[in-house]
């Protein structure tokens, strides 16, 4: 289930992390729940130690390089593709619209409900 977070022009869109709901719609306790919807995980990965920079440091274009290098790598992204880096997925789907011409779009479900609320906003039928 998702919490609702309210944009301009009294478009809304749904992002996860409401549990409450999911539990009164479908039932069972909060622990035996996982939200995978928002990302936390309750059992993390095992990450190592690193040095305090890595959480205090703003990442420079090396960094952002050595990323996009990784990515490339890890997901076999052809050279001729372009790839990405962001915060988070939310900022690289309010981003979409300006990606494609046209005005009409399909945006098939089951999805987070962000991929609509920004096509709506940069008024796509």
């Amino acid at each position: 289930m998702q919490s609702a977070t309210i944009l301009k022009n009294g478009v809304t869109c749904e992002h996860g992390g409401n549990l409450d709901d999911a539990i009164a719609k479908f039932g069972g306790l909060r622990d035996e729940w996982i939200d995978l919807s928002t990302g936390i995980n309750p059992v993390p990965y095992d990450v190592q130690e690193m040095p305090s920079r890595v959480w205090a440091d703003l990442p420079d274009r090396q960094a952002r390089q050595r990323l996009l290098r990784a990515a490339r790598t890890f997901w076999n992204v052809p050279k001729a593709a372009e790839i990405v880096s962001a915060a988070g997925v939310s900022a690289l789907i309010a981003r979409m619209p300006s990606l494609v011409s046209g005005r009409l779009v399909h945006i098939p479900h089951p999805t987070y409900s962000e991929h609509e609320a920004a096509f709506r906003m940069a008024s796509f039928a």
